[in-house]
């Protein structure tokens, strides 16, 4: 099955949008396998709106592209994480135990 669609990546990664290669060679038959599986070939795996997905394959001539297909979450900053050492004593077998 050969490849209908392309997807356009913004430059962080964080957005993609769906587009027909040739809105001629569309017969109105788009399954939705062939978008999962073209997501998953570009690796595009999180924040996918299957709503849009479905508008597609129900009528992919009344949508007007690109349209965006995939929208993710911006990283942030964190607290540092750290080990906290703790020492108990096992009075069964008189030793000092570390738990990291």
């Amino acid at each position: 099955m050969e490849n209908l669609f392309q997807l356009l990546v913004d430059a962080h990664g964080l957005s993609a949008w769906i587009q027909p290669i040739d809105i001629d060679e569309l017969n109105g038959t788009v399954q939705p396998e062939m978008i999962h599986k073209l997501l998953a070939d570009e690796k595009v795996i999180f924040g996918v709106s299957e709503e849009v997905i479905q508008r597609i394959c129900k009528d992919p001539f009344t949508v007007e592209y690109p349209i965006p297909i995939a929208k993710g979450v911006p990283a942030e900053n964190g607290s540092d994480a750290y080990l906290l050492n703790e020492v108990s004593f096992d009075r069964k077998t008189g030793r000092s135990i570390l738990t990291l």
